[in-house]
C-alpha cells in the first residue's frame, strides 16, 4: 500500500522533521520539513520513497538537512534542501535526485555528499551549492555501482567535484556538469 503525506509542515525541534524507517512506498509532496538534527531522515529499509515539491532544512551545524542511510530506491524530485551539508547519503541503493536545489550552509559543507558504500546514484537537472571551503559533490571512499550526473550546475564551493578512492566496479558517467563561480 502507498502512503502519502501532502501539504504538511513537519517540525522536530530536537530531532527530525520527518523520519521514515522500515517504511515502504511513501510519497511526501508539497511539504516543509525542518529539524534540530535533520529536516528529513530516510533510515534503514525506507524503500521506494518519494519526496517532491518540498523543502527540507536543518538547524544543526553538524548534520545534513536530508540524511538518507541504508534505504533503497529513494527519489527526491523538484525540492529545495538547505543545511550544514545539504544532503548526506550513506549506505543507500539507487538514490535519485532530480530538478532540485541543494545548498550547504556550513563553510566546509558539501551540497551533496556520499559516504558509506552507496550503490547507485543519479543526479539530474539540479543545482549544487557547496560551502565556500566545501564541495558541490563529494564522493567519499568506497562507493560502488554507477553514479550518473546529468545537467548539473555546481556553484559557490572551493571544489566542484571531489572524488576519493571508490570500490571496484565503480562507474562515474557524466553527461554535463557546469562549474560556475567556484571560490
Amino acid at each position: 500500500d502507498a502512503n502519502t503525506i501532502s501539504l504538511s509542515t513537519m517540525i522536530g525541534i530536537a530531532n527530525y522533521g520527518l523520519q521514515l524507517s522500515a517504511a515502504s512506498t511513501y510519497t511526501v509532496t508539497q511539504s516543509y520539513m525542518w529539524g534540530g538534527q535533520y529536516g528529513a531522515w530516510l533510515n534503514t529499509d525506507a524503500r521506494f520513497s518519494l519526496i517532491s515539491l518540498s523543502t527540507m532544512s536543518s538547524n544543526s551545524a553538524g548534520n545534513p538537512a536530508l540524511y538518507i542511510t541504508g534505504s533503497t530506491s529513494s527519489t527526491i524530485q523538484s525540492s529545495y534542501i538547505r543545511g550544514s551539508t545539504a544532503a548526506l547519503i550513506s549506505g543507500a541503493i539507487d538514490t535519485k535526485i532530480n530538478s532540485s536545489v541543494l545548498v550547504a550552509t556550513n563553510t566546509t559543507g558539501s551540497a551533496l555528499a556520499l559516504t558509506g558504500a552507496n550503490m547507485g546514484l543519479t543526479v539530474a537537472s539540479s543545482t549544487l551549492r557547496g560551502g565556500p571551503l566545501g564541495s558541490g559533490l563529494f564522493l567519499d571512499i568506497g562507493n560502488g555501482g554507477g553514479i550518473a550526473v546529468s545537467s548539473v550546475i555546481v556553484t559557490g564551493s572551493a571544489r566542484g567535484l571531489e572524488i576519493s578512492t571508490q570500490a571496484p566496479g565503480f562507474v562515474l558517467a557524466v553527461d554535463s556538469i557546469t562549474f560556475r563561480g567556484l571560490t
